[in-house]
C-alpha cells in the first residue's frame, strides 16, 4: 500500500500531500471495516478534517480524485478482493476455513480458558506467557474466516467468568476433545456441535480447583488415562503415610526457593487435592476468590524487620494459615448472610491481574 503509485495521481489531481491521502485513505480503511456493510465508509469530509486538522475543501478535494481510482461512491474498491480467501467444499459451500484461528488456552494458575481470535494463536500463547509470567497451554484451534468471537462466547456464555476467560467445563472439554481427534475440523462444525451439547455440560466444571492441573484435558487414548488414575489411587495411601514425614524431613526454604523447588519436581504450589481446597469448599468461598487471594500471597513481601527472607519447611501450610485468617491478606470479606466478597483491596488486585490476562 505505501509505494502504490496511485497516491501519487491522487496527490498532483488533488493538489495535496501525499502523507495526507494516505492519512484519509487509511481512516477510510477503518471505517468501512467497522461499518455493519463492511467495505463501505460513512464518514463525512467534515470529520476527516477534523480529524486531520486539515480544511473541509482538501478532504473533498482528495475524495473526488480517490473515485474512480481506489473508491466507488461510498465503497472502497476492490474490498472483496482484499479479504482473506475462504476455502470451500465440493458443494461450493463455505468450510468455515480463513486466515484466522479460533483458539483455546488454558491458564494453569486458574484453570479459566480464554476464546480468542488471532492470525497466529501460537504468537498470541507467547505474548500471554510474556505479559503475565505464567504458563499457558493452547488447547485447540481451528482455523475460520471469522473476524470475531462473539459467536462462540455466546455459546458458552454460562460458563464465562469476565471477557475472553471461562470456566473450564464439560462442554469445553468436549469441543476441545472434537477438535484434537480431528471429529470436528472446521469453524461450521465446531459450532453445530457445541449447538448440540447438553445445557448441564455448560455449568458443570472439569476441575473446579484454582490451582488445577491439566490431566483433566481430553487426550485419544483414554484407556491409558485411566490406568494411569489407577496406579495413582494405588500410591495414594503410601503418599498420605509418607507425607508426614516427608514434610518434616524438608529443608526451610524461601519462598523463591519453593517455587522454584516445585518447578523443578514438576508440581503446582498448591495442587489440586491440596487440604485448602477442600476447606474452601465448606466455607462455600468461591474459586475466583480464593485465586485472588493466591495472588495477594504470592504478593507479599516475605521478608522480615531486618530484611531476612523468611523461611519454612510447608509453604502450603503457610498459605492456608493466611486463608483462615483473612485479615492477614485483607483481600476477602464476610457478609451478615454469610457469603464471601472482595474487599476494595480485593477488586483492585483481581483488576490487576485481568488486566494482565486480558
Amino acid at each position: 500500500m505505501p509505494n502504490d503509485p496511485k497516491w501519487r495521481t491522487i496527490a498532483r489531481v488533488s493538489k495535496q500531500s501525499i502523507s495526507t491521502v494516505k492519512a484519509v485513505y487509511l481512516h477510510l480503511l477503518v471505517d468501512a471495516s467497522q461499518s455493519k456493510d463492511r467495505g463501505t465508509f460513512s464518514m463525512s469530509s467534515e470529520d476527516l478534517a477534523s480529524a486531520l486538522d486539515v480544511e473541509d475543501q482538501d478532504i473533498r478535494a482528495i475524495l473526488e480524485s480517490m473515485q474512480g481510482r481506489v473508491l466507488d461512491g461510498q465503497r472502497l474498491s476492490g474490498w472483496q478482493e482484499r479479504q482473506p480467501a475462504i476455502e470451500t467444499g465440493g458443494d461450493g459451500n463455505s468450510k468455515g476455513y480463513g486466515s484466522n484461528y479460533v483458539y483455546y488456552v488454558v491458564c494453569r494458575s486458574t484453570g479459566l480458558v480464554k476464546i480468542g481470535v488471532s492470525r497466529n494463536p501460537w504468537s498470541r500463547l507467547k505474548d500471554l506467557q510474556t505479559a503475565a509470567g505464567g504458563k499457558y497451554e493452547l488447547l485447540a484451534s481451528v482455523k475460520t474466516d471469522m473476524r470475531s468471537e462473539v459467536e462462540v462466547h455466546k455459546l458458552f456464555s454460562a460458563s464465562r467468568v469476565r471477557g475472553e476467560w471461562f470456566k473450564y467445563t464439560e462442554a469445553l472439554s468436549r469441543v476441545i476433545e472434537a477438535l484434537n481427534s480431528k471429529e470436528v475440523e472446521d469453524y461450521t462444525a465446531m459450532l453445530a456441535l457445541i449447538s448440540e451439547l447438553p445445557e448441564a455440560m455448560f455449568t458443570a466444571t472439569v476441575v473446579a480447583t484454582v490451582e488445577k492441573s491439566l490431566s483433566t484435558v481430553a487426550t485419544k487414548d483414554k484407556d491409558k488415562d485411566k490406568d494411569k488414575d489407577k496406579d495413582k489411587d494405588k500410591d495414594k495411601d503410601k503418599d498420605k503415610d509418607n507425607k508426614k514425614t516427608s514434610v518434616e524431613s524438608s529443608p526451610e526454604l524461601t519462598f523463591d526457593e519453593f517455587l522454584k523447588d516445585c518447578e523443578l519436581k514438576g508440581e503446582l504450589p498448591i495442587p489440586k487435592d491440596d487440604p485448602v481446597f477442600k476447606w474452601a469448599q465448606s466455607v462455600n468461598i468461591p474459586d475466583e476468590i480464593m485465586f485472588v487471594g493466591w495472588n495477594a500471597f504470592k504478593r507479599r513481601d516475605w521478608l522480615d524487620a531486618k530484611k531476612k527472607p523468611k523461611k519454612y519447611k510447608d509453604w502450603r501450610a503457610v498459605f492456608m494459615n493466611y486463608c483462615k485468617n483473612p485479615d492477614w491478606l485483607n483481600v476477602w470479606n464476610i457478609n451478615r448472610e454469610g457469603e464471601y466478597f472482595l474487599t476494595a483491596k480485593g477488586k483492585q488486585l483481581e483488576a490487576e491481574i485481568s488486566a494482565v490476562t486480558a
